[in-house]
Order: C-alpha cells, then sequence, then structure tokens
C-alpha cells in the first residue's frame, strides 16, 4: 500500500487454495522509499513459524531506492482450513513505525 514513507507491493497476499503437503511457496515483496530521507527497515516477523522471512540484517533504504524481500510459506506447518497470518515490518525514520502485510489462503 501506498503510505507516508513506504510502498508496499503486495501488501495483501492471496495464496488461494494449498495442499497442506505441498512445497514451501515463495513470494516476493518489494519495499520502495517513498520519504525524501532515509529509512531502516529495522525487523521483519511473523505472526507464525509457517513463515519464513528471507531479511537476517537491518537494512537502510535510500530516498527513491527499492528492496526486495522473499517470503517463504510453509503449508506443512498450518491446519486445514482457512488462515490468515501477518508480517510486521518495523521501521526507523518513517511516522508510522510498523507496516503489516497479511498472507491469506485456505489449506486443504
Amino acid at each position: 500500500y501506498k503510505a507516508d514513507a513506504l510502498e508496499i507491493k503486495p501488501d495483501r497476499l492471496e495464496l488461494g487454495k494449498i495442499n497442506q503437503d505441498s512445497v514451501t511457496i515463495e513470494q516476493e515483496i518489494i519495499i520502495f522509499n517513498n520519504e525524501k530521507t532515509q529509512l531502516q527497515i529495522k525487523k521483519l516477523r511473523s505472526s507464525c513459524d509457517c513463515i519464513e522471512i528471507g531479511l537476517e540484517h537491518a537494512v537502510k533504504l535510500k530516498p527513491g531506492q527499492k528492496f526486495s524481500i522473499k517470503i517463504e510459506l510453509i503449508p506443512s506447518k498450518l491446519e486445514k482450513g482457512k488462515f490468515r497470518k501477518y508480517i510486521f515490518l518495523e521501521v526507523i525514520g518513517s511516522i508510522k513505525p510498523v507496516y503489516v502485510i497479511e498472507i491469506n489462503g485456505s489449506i486443504l
């Protein structure tokens, strides 16, 4: 979404129907710094251990710079049925300190 400082694409992942025994589902999220100042992505954390995030250290984004983060969903760590999980993006230098990315789907 387009916010005061960061643009996140996509800000919601609709993964549809997934078999529980499926391999890991990989997605990519692009983060764009809309500010005129540098921002720091301090931390990314998820609402469950079924999501792995490819960010090992803080990242500084210069004005206009974009950054790509790999997200992996592990279906075998989820119960059958609909799910809604979240990724929390903690940012230093933004009026809004936390951005939320929603992940939805259904495990068969």
